[in-house]
Parts: structure tokens; C-alpha cells; sequence
């Protein structure tokens, strides 16, 4: 039985289980982002281009946060796909959560000013979510079936 095209992606933002190839990865990442700006350009199109750069608003934290759950979703069934530990991909989540309230209560708004131990945790997530997004954007995904279920590949490129 087909699923409809609309239950195939709300499986693909907002489940967590099973695994998903780089191509249905690519699609959920485009749909997320896309999402995300245009949502915050209608909710706040000022804290893009504000002088001096302020915090967004509480409302915009919500929405970037709002997406951060299909995000984190299609991260989880990439490294699902690659065999590395789940836990990864809610890390990621975490990660992008920390920021946003980060970026709430001022951190890095201002680069010129900004401390060693901001620029320090900067660097950091930069290169953790740099290695994330080759190694979930880039790289096959295991041969074959894993501890995560058959290879998507094996369908077509996609498991959901």
C-alpha cells in the first residue's frame, strides 16, 4: 500500500526511527531552511539587517526552535543510515537549541566584542556542525541493511 505524498514527508520531518539516504536528507535540510527564513523574515525581517545586530524576538526564538525538531529529525535517520550512535543526532538538536537561546541573551551578536570563551564555543560548534553536515550530506550511508533497518538505497533512496 502507497503511502500519499504528504504522509511521506511528515514521516520524513517529524519521525525519528529508520534510516533516510543523502538525497532525501538534501530535500528535508531545503525544506527546513526555507521554512525557517521565510518564517522569520515574516515574523521579524528586522533582525536581519538591524545596526547595531540585536536578538531576535522571543516569537522568532520559538519559530527557529519549532524547526529545529525536523531538523533534528532528518539528522537522527542520516547518522541512523551512516551506523553511528542516535544520540548524535539529538545532540545536533541540542546544539542548535543552545544556540538559539544563546543568541537570546546576546551571545555573538557582536563579533568585535565578543569574548575568548565566545569565540572558543563558537569555533567549536562550527566545526562539530561542519563534520555533521558533510557527514550527513556527503557520505554513503551503510551498504545493506544496520542495526537501524535496510539500506534506503535498496528503495529507491529513501525509507519513508
Amino acid at each position: 500500500m502507497s503511502r500519499s505524498k504528504s504522509e511521506r514527508l511528515f514521516k520524513l520531518l517529524f519521525s525519528f526511527s529508520g534510516r533516510i539516504g543523502r538525497k532525501c536528507w538534501w530535500t528535508g535540510l531545503g525544506i527546513g531552511c526555507s521554512a525557517a527564513i521565510l518564517g522569520s523574515l515574516a515574523i521579524d525581517p528586522g533582525v536581519w539587517v538591524a545596526e547595531p545586530q540585536r536578538a531576535p524576538s522571543p516569537c522568532l526564538a520559538l519559530w527557529d526552535i519549532a524547526w529545529v525538531i525536523p531538523m533534528t529529525a532528518i539528522t537522527v535517520k542520516r547518522f541512523n543510515d551512516r551506523d553511528w550512535p542516535a544520540w548524535l543526532g539529538y545532540a545536533t538538536g541540542i546544539t542548535g537549541i543552545l544556540l538559539i537561546l544563546a543568541e537570546q541573551q546576546g551571545f555573538m551578536l557582536e563579533p568585535g566584542n565578543a569574548s575568548d570563551l565566545e569565540w572558543a564555543i563558537f569555533g567549536a560548534v562550527v566545526v562539530l556542525m561542519l563534520a555533521a553536515f558533510v557527514d550527513n550530506g556527503f557520505l554513503r550511508g551503510t551498504a545493506g541493511p544496520n542495526r537501524y533497518g535496510a539500506d534506503p538505497l535498496d528503495r529507491g533512496g529513501h525509507s519513508f
